[in-house]
């Protein structure tokens, strides 16, 4: 499975700064040998999920922090909005 965030309207694989209101929600991963993971503190982002960089982006419904990513495509890209 290829994994790829996209976060701050770029793709990220590292954790953005959260440094004030105003800065974007930061999405940090990680990849053990039975699972990859994704982390993030914002409780007021989204997270979304699309099998393309430009989409379509769809929100993950009831969506667990940290998520263990289930590998249902060769590819997916995943991004937070507030």
């Amino acid at each position: 499975m290829m994994l790829r965030i996209a976060a701050c309207f770029a793709v990220a694989l590292s954790l953005c700064s959260l440094n004030g209101p105003t800065d974007p929600p930061g999405l940090a991963w990680a990849r053990f040998p039975d699972a990859t993971v994704l982390y993030w503190s914002d409780g007021a982002a989204s997270l979304l999920q699309a099998p393309s960089l430009v989409g379509p982006w769809n929100v993950v419904s009831n969506v667990p922090k940290p998520f263990v990513l289930a590998p249902s495509a060769p590819q997916q890209f995943f991004r937070l909005k507030r």
